[in-house]
């Protein structure tokens, strides 16, 4: 996708704005309604600042949110692989690995803490899904 926003100096591309805030939405609608696990006014005002520029561990949320409500919205653009609903948000969390790297002897902090409630919340059944596994079947 030539119009994602890269970030460096990770290597990683976001979304389009337009597509990003997208699942921004969807994620506070779906899942954070339900798994109360991020502040949406911090985390906007935090993106809009740039930390995700800044702070690896919240460019992992940021990405872990993209990923999660990835599965909740239907646009092909979060699909790996096109017209397959199972592969929504799937590029977003390959990119999480590399940038979730905790040293065993460091403290977690807030953001690591959230990253991992977050990862294991992307298994909560979803529309995108739920249709899916019912065309699949």
């Amino acid at each position: 996708m030539h119009d994602e926003l890269h970030v460096a100096p990770w290597n990683v591309e976001l979304p389009p704005p337009d597509l990003l805030q997208n699942l921004i939405d969807a994620y506070f609608r779906d899942v954070n309604t339900y798994i109360p696990l991020l502040h949406r006014a911090l985390f906007e005002r935090q993106l809009a600042t740039g930390l995700h520029e800044a702070d690896p561990q919240f460019l992992v949320i940021v990405l872990l949110v993209c990923a999660i409500a990835s599965r909740s919205i239907f646009d092909p653009r979060v699909l790996a692989e096109p017209g397959q609903l199972r592969s929504a948000g799937w590029r977003y969390y390959e990119m999480v690995a590399p940038l979730n790297r905790v040293q065993i002897m460091e403290k977690s902090q807030l953001f690591d803490l959230q990253a991992k409630v977050a990862s294991n919340s992307g298994f909560i059944p979803t529309p995108a899904t739920l249709i899916d596994n019912r065309l699949s079947s």
